[in-house]
């Protein structure tokens, strides 16, 4: 009776060394076509990134995810309050109902590449640029702006 248990021990040592070796042959394949690759993180061959590693780009290049760091300033307009930029300073209607003021060149809408003249109502979420320091803004009701440069307000 021990004669035949000892061939069928063999017979499962030599399965069990079998499936072993398959299973590092399937690994080692797997290393081989990339599941385990040295990929640069973020680059074309491993896209997804974590939250650590953007926190930690995006501090890299001097910005951060609030918005005195990007350069805008929230301003609050009553009714009847006017904003006028100086050259370069971009305005964003953020809720509300405001109007061009234009008393120079028209105020320019570079969401969507159209020039305002004074009275035209502004779109929410579109960001305007003063060209000079006669234009701006006129609230229509009392509004939330953000304002990227230097501004005054009346």
């Amino acid at each position: 009776m021990e004669n035949n248990s000892m061939p069928k021990m063999k017979k499962i040592a030599i399965v069990l060394i079998i499936v072993v070796i398959g299973s590092l042959g399937i690994f080692k394949a797997g290393m081989l076509v990339g599941a385990a690759g040295e990929a640069k993180p973020g680059s074309v061959n491993d896209p997804l990134i974590t939250k650590s590693y953007l926190e930690s780009y995006i501090s890299s290049l001097g910005l951060s995810g609030n918005s005195a760091a990007s350069g805008y300033t929230r301003v609050t307009l009553k009714k009847g309050n006017t904003l006028v930029g100086n050259e370069g300073t971009e305005i964003m209607l953020y809720s509300g109902s405001a109007n061009a003021y234009v008393k120079g060149q028209q105020l320019v809408n570079l969401t969507i590449g159209e020039a305002y003249g004074d009275g035209m109502t502004l779109g929410k979420y579109c960001v305007y640029m003063c060209p000079d320091k006669s234009s701006g803004v006129v609230a229509m009701s009392d509004v939330v702006v953000f304002v990227k440069g230097d501004y005054s307000s009346k």
